[in-house]
Order: structure tokens, then C-alpha cells, then sequence
């Protein structure tokens, strides 16, 4: 089983405006993500992009993970989904 997952999320109202984020979520299924800055981490990237990184990746943490992002531009969401083979 790998060790860690990255979910990266790009939305058009990211694209040279990250710093201005107002708001920022991580949901899997449905259900909020808590980050704990430990096993649970977010980060937003150079290229404008924002990465929710899982240290020690369980069965768990297999499902869709959505991003939802507000600023002054508007506000966004994107899918991705994580499978462990």
C-alpha cells in the first residue's frame, strides 16, 4: 500500500490569484477534512495549484476528495478520486 497520497486541485479562479484565498476546504464523500498539519496537510503550490497531502495512506482514505475555494474572484470546486491498489 503506498505511504502517502497527493490530491491536487487547479481552478480557474486559483490561476495567479492564490494569495487571496478566503476560503479553502478539503471534503472526501462529502464529509470535511480535517487537517491536522500532521498525517492531514494542505499546501498551495508555486504554480497556483492546492495540494492536500495523507501521510500513512489506510484503506480508509479511499473515496472522491472534492476542493472547494473562495476569493474576491468567485468561488470554485474540483473532484478527484483516490484508490489504493
Amino acid at each position: 500500500m503506498p505511504k502517502y497520497a497527493l490530491i491536487t486541485a487547479q481552478t480557474r479562479i486559483l490561476e495567479r490569484h492564490s494569495s487571496l484565498i478566503k476560503y479553502l476546504q478539503w471534503k472526501k464523500d462529502g464529509k470535511v477534512v480535517e487537517i491536522d498539519g500532521k498525517n492531514v496537510k494542505t499546501s498551495i503550490e508555486s504554480d497556483d495549484s492546492v495540494t492536500l497531502i495523507i501521510v500513512k495512506l489506510k484503506k480508509e482514505d479511499v473515496g472522491k476528495y472534492t476542493c472547494e475555494i473562495t476569493n474576491p474572484h468567485g468561488s470554485d470546486a474540483t473532484s478527484g478520486n483516490v484508490t489504493v491498489t
